[in-house]
């Protein structure tokens, strides 16, 4: 997925002007450690950008958290190598992934 298309999607996802601010933000970090570590900086900076792409609808449900996104990024057809990342993140009330 290019990277017009992946913040669309971001802007159709998310309900806050934060929210998008947040996983832009992410995705440039995301994107400055792959080129640092020689890792692919496209596959580095979509997983930050969507991280936390269906936080505003999830809330404080750190059960849910990732798994609504995961199933948003497949119906996009996003890399399989993107979605399991992205939805690799500590929740909530373990604070493990």
């Amino acid at each position: 997925m290019d990277r017009e298309t992946a913040r669309a999607l971001c802007r159709e996802k998310t309900l806050k002007d934060t929210t998008v601010r947040h996983l832009i933000s992410v995705e440039g970090v995301m994107r400055a450690l792959a080129r640092r570590f020689g890792e692919d900086e496209d596959l580095w900076a979509l997983t930050g950008l969507f991280h936390d792409l269906d936080q505003d609808v999830t809330g404080e449900d750190g059960v849910g958290h990732a798994e609504v996104a995961a199933g948003w990024l497949r119906e996009a057809g996003v890399d399989e190598r993107v979605v399991n990342a992205s939805s690799r993140t500590p929740t909530r009330r373990t604070g493990r992934i």
